[in-house]
């Protein structure tokens, strides 16, 4: 049965449209999988209906009607008994319904809603779908599919997104008006402030004065239980107006911002309050200022007198001085977090925070340190997940042979490891492939992951 798994997928590639017995025979096939798997496999074959009929219109009717049957199929098999995907899980899928959805009608996403025992638990791939479709400019339908997302946070921040690329393009007025529809107020003055950017980029000076001003009185309405997101939008804020020239307001703003990351009750919270302006402090090119507020976050973290959590706030600031754009700077603090690293106690501990370290320093471009750092690794999941970050950040940075390289890696590693944390691997490794542009790649690995999936259920 694990060959037919494969076959099954190859069968929906190559097989005409008109072959009538094309759908029930792949779906039989499929049909030994359980609810959560044969969701996954089946939102893979409307991604690849949908590929075949890219480009050819003549095809558009056929693929749709594949579809609505796949569809009908998850209606009767799937219906309200999917729970929680792991994120791995979320973001190739998002990504398979963003690439489906010219094909997909509302009443098709109403059922691939509703297989899931909680709506909420389907906002992991609305959100990747939506983040997709913002990536590929697809914004008419990044905005109409943020509607499918249930949670009120998570809806907010997708449109945030959207809000921000809309912005970045140039297309001002509907980005207003997505911004106008966020109901969270830490995600809606940052969308506000990266319209205000725009403004200020075409040289309309008063509009943007008008928005940066409607950014900081929303800001100033963000009440959270631990605090600190309302100091991090306000740097937000302070830095985008540094940059657009206005630094006598920009300064005022950043006064308000450190008082309120001073203000927070909780040392760790206050913490990360504290390292969120000095980054904005930094972006803005207010180098001096950034330092000094950079190690009184560091100080905060200090009397918790715990290696891991110091470990984790020194990594953070090193990436945060690696998102600023200094490099030494931020290499000069993974290297302390490298070394709180090794003094904590709990391996699993010590191994997730040498995870982040990794990705950070791919993100940084140091490629060969963070290599270094997989082979401390002792378990494989660990060291394939790790060189899968290194592998994705590698891909988008253009090194595509290098990319490939390490992901032929880590796949030799996730073949050493039991089904069912193979098949969960696998699937994280689809993502990443995706988002590394391997999408062929990445469809062979999801297939695998679903075949490893089917030995699981065969055991059980």
């Amino acid at each position: 049965m694990r060959n037919d798994i494969s076959i099954a997928f190859e069968w929906m590639r190559t097989r005409p449209f008109d072959d009538r017995d094309r759908l029930s025979a792949i779906i039989a096939r499929l049909s030994t999988l359980d609810d959560a798997n044969f969701f996954q496999a089946t939102i893979h074959l409307i991604a690849i209906e949908a590929d075949k009929a890219k480009g050819n219109p003549a095809l558009l009717l056929a693929a749709r009607n594949s579809v609505n049957q796949l569809c009908a199929e998850l209606s009767r098999k799937c219906l309200a008994k999917v729970g929680k995907l792991h994120r791995g899980s979320n973001e190739y899928l998002g990504i398979c319904l963003a690439d489906a959805f010219d094909i997909l009608t509302d009443r098709c996403v109403g059922i691939i809603k509703s297989c899931f025992a909680n709506p909420e638990n389907f906002d992991g791939v609305g959100y990747a779908c939506v983040e997709d479709l913002t990536r590929k400019k697809d914004f008419h339908n990044a905005i109409k599919f943020a509607a499918n997302v249930q949670c009120e946070s998570d809806r907010s921040y997708a449109l945030r997104d959207v809000a921000g690329a809309l912005s970045s393009e140039g297309v001002i007025e509907e980005a207003i008006a997505t911004a106008e529809n966020i109901q969270y107020p830490e995600d809606k003055s940052r969308a506000l402030v990266s319209v205000a950017k725009a403004l200020a980029k075409v040289g309309l000076k008063e509009r943007a004065d008008d928005f940066f001003g409607k950014a900081i009185a929303t800001a100033e309405t963000i009440q959270t239980p631990l605090g600190y997101e309302k100091s991090s939008t306000l740097g937000f804020a302070a830095e985008a107006m540094a940059k657009a020239g206005l630094i006598a307001k920009a300064n005022e703003v950043f006064g308000k911002a450190l008082a309120a990351a001073e203000g927070v009750q909780d040392k760790y919270a206050r913490s990360y309050a504290l390292r969120s302006v000095a980054e904005a402090l930094a972006k803005a090119g207010l180098t001096d200022r950034a330092d000094g507020c950079f190690e009184q976050s560091l100080a905060n973290a200090e009397v918790l007198h715990d290696a891991y959590y110091k470990s984790l706030s020194l990594n953070a600031v090193a990436a945060a001085w690696g998102r600023a754009g200094f490099k030494n700077k931020a290499i000069e603090y993974f290297e302390k977090g490298i070394a709180a690293a090794e003094l904590i106690g709990l391996s699993r501990q010590r191994c997730f925070v040498l995870g982040v370290i990794v990705k950070e320093l791919a993100r940084i471009g140091e490629f060969s340190k963070a290599v270094a750092i997989t082979e401390t690794f002792q378990a494989a999941s660990d060291r394939a997940f790790a060189l899968g970050s290194i592998a994705e950040e590698l891909g988008k940075a253009g090194f595509n042979d290098k990319a490939d390289e390490i992901f032929k890696k880590v796949l030799a590693i996730v073949g050493t490891t039991d089904s069912c944390r193979k098949s969960e691997d696998l699937v994280h490794i689809a993502a990443k492939l995706l988002k590394s542009g391997f999408k062929d790649k990445a469809d062979e690995v999801f297939e695998n992951a679903i075949a490893a999936a089917e030995t699981i259920h065969e055991h059980d």
